[in-house]
């Protein structure tokens, strides 16, 4: 469907007498099914023939069910939102579905579910209005405090061209600003605490980038999840054509952006980065149209990169942070899974020579909450100075 086909959708054409089938069960459906059943969609069931049984998510049990037992027992004039981020498999199964004698109109692909929004009391959030957010596998708007579960509003997919995923985000940007006006919120976003009557222009200033690509690691803490000691797995299209597109974002926009924007490079480690060239180089050019965005550079600081030292020369806004986590060379390893406390001690001392630089300290009971290591902490601070 075309952007303007989707934007015409209504929510009413999702919920009862309507029935509604999701293809697939996976970790796309885990994700978006309670968001779905919450807005009043009526899931009745899903498509999965690995699977048996029923699954019990957003308060409801929905049975799995074959292609050919969803045809019967529920009828080919079903609704189905095909809930995996591959067109090339929505393609395949949509000619399966066809076969069955399922409608064509009737089948969506996942793209459905990002563009359907529903009436609130409250439409107005100012992370909605100003964060974009780059992951591994897709573009999100933002995570919902104390929930680990962000809003994958564009997917990187199989099959499709990055800088198409690039344009299709920008347009549901630009989409969720105009329907809040009109007082609407993506399905996703029903009932946050985020949510405002009124756009607070106090608290807007000017986009949030953040680029946040876990694929490049050189630590291996134990509280992380993305470790070096995992094996990475590409997601939706190779590293090297997700990077392409997080170039082309930056090129969009930059026409968006403001003395008041930040660039925030976190995630996995921008300093072994085998695209940081190109990324620096980006910046760079951003940072020379508006001299006051603030850079935020999240690293482990294994490596000191001297053009991440130059972006703190740039104002007193820019910084980088770093996850120190222990205060003695004891603890650091175990928490770390290196012995680079002392590399990174003198890094830290080179950065702060070009400006701020910020340590955050993840408390872990048992691991690293010792005097030791606290005061070892503060000497480290006071170092800095």
């Amino acid at each position: 469907m075309t952007q303007e086909q989707l934007k015409s959708l209504r929510l009413e054409d999702f919920q009862a007498p309507n029935k509604v089938l999701c293809y697939g069960g996976g970790e796309v459906f885990k994700r978006i099914a309670p968001s779905m059943i919450n807005c009043g969609i009526n899931v009745v069931g899903v498509i999965d023939a690995n699977k048996q049984g029923a699954v019990f998510t957003g308060g409801m049990q929905l049975p799995y069910l074959s292609i050919e037992q969803a045809s019967k027992v529920l009828g080919t004039d079903t609704i189905i939102i095909i809930t995996i981020a591959d067109e090339k498999i929505f393609l395949q199964v949509r000619q399966t579905l066809l076969e069955y004698g399922f409608s064509e109109e009737r089948i969506f692909d996942l793209n459905v579910w990002t563009w359907l929004t529903v009436p609130s009391e409250n439409s107005y959030c100012d992370i909605m209005y100003s964060q974009m957010q780059f992951y591994a596998p897709a573009f999100t708007k933002c995570c919902r405090p104390g929930i680990d579960e962000p809003f994958f509003c564009e997917w990187f997919v199989k099959g499709r061209p990055p800088e198409q995923s690039v344009n299709n985000f920008l347009a549901k940007h630009q989409y969720y600003i105009e329907q809040s006006k009109e007082g609407r919120v993506p399905l996703y976003c029903k009932g946050c605490d985020c949510l405002m009557p009124n756009l607070d222009k106090s608290r807007t200033g000017g986009i949030q980038f953040i680029f946040s690509d876990h694929t490049f690691c050189n630590a291996d803490c134990v509280y992380c999840e993305y470790a070096c000691t995992v094996s990475r797995k590409e997601t939706g299209v190779t590293i090297q054509k997700r990077h392409t597109a997080m170039l082309k974002m930056l090129e969009q926009v930059q026409g968006l952006l403001n003395d008041r924007s930040v660039i925030r490079l976190e995630g996995g480690e921008i300093t072994i980065d085998p695209y940081r060239d190109e990324i620096f180089e980006r910046i760079k050019s951003i940072v020379n149209q508006y001299p006051k965005l603030q850079i935020q550079v999240l690293s482990n600081c294994f490596i000191f990169d001297q053009r991440i030292a130059e972006f703190l020369l740039l104002n007193q806004s820019s910084y980088i942070s770093c996850d120190l986590d222990a205060g003695t060379p004891e603890t650091y390893i175990k928490v770390k899974g290196f012995n680079r406390f002392g590399v990174v001690c003198e890094n830290l001392k080179k950065y702060a020579q070009y400006g701020t630089v910020k340590l955050k300290y993840i408390i872990l009971p048992g691991w690293n909450d010792s005097q030791a290591d606290y005061e070892g902490t503060v000497a480290i601070l006071k170092g800095l100075r």
